[in-house]
């Protein structure tokens, strides 16, 4: 049967007993063990580097949600010229979500690039960063699309839904 490195340590510790009992045995632990400890600085600063990453993404999210409701909301004049000359509020809603949306996804292009480029640059200097890249470069552009989508859709539902005369006289 296989023996785990736990049950070999007391067995090794007893065999250099055997050999030499003057022999003193000092930090006698397992590979995984000694490679946990010598590695635990470094896997707390990654582990706080990924925590300011998950900062980072959740104010970017926020900032974003912030400026795409401003952005609809400056265009209720507009909405509301729609609506008045017979635009139905699905035509509103998918004009506004495509141009809101398109500038988005150029921004989630230009940043994916960029990601990989300065990854591409310092790839030799992170260890153990290559199992976590494609679902970083996958999710971070989803979350914010996903915030992106919320943040146009709701204002943009609103404005959709107000009276015509209403939103033309809206400053």
């Amino acid at each position: 049967s296989k023996l785990g490195p736990e049950k070999l340590i007391p067995m090794v510790r007893d065999e250099v007993q055997a050999l030499d009992p003057q022999m003193p045995i000092v930090g006698l632990y397992s590979l995984t063990t000694h490679l946990g400890t010598s590695l635990l600085p470094a896997r707390v600063a990654g582990g706080a580097l990924g925590l300011f990453g998950l900062i980072g993404l959740l104010l970017a999210a926020i900032g974003m949600y912030g400026v795409m409701a401003h952005s609809v909301g400056q265009r209720t004049r507009e909405i509301g010229i729609r609506m008045a000359l017979g635009s139905t509020t699905g035509g509103v809603i998918g004009l506004v979500m495509r141009q809101g949306l398109r500038q988005v996804l150029l921004g989630c292009l230009i940043g994916v690039v960029g990601a990989v480029g300065a990854y591409e640059l310092i790839q030799g200097v992170l260890y153990g960063s290559s199992s976590m890249t494609m679902a970083t470069f996958i999710a971070a552009p989803m979350v914010l699309l996903s915030v992106a989508t919320i943040a146009l859709f709701v204002p943009a539902h609103r404005a959709a839904h107000l009276d015509a005369q209403c939103a033309l006289r809206q400053d």
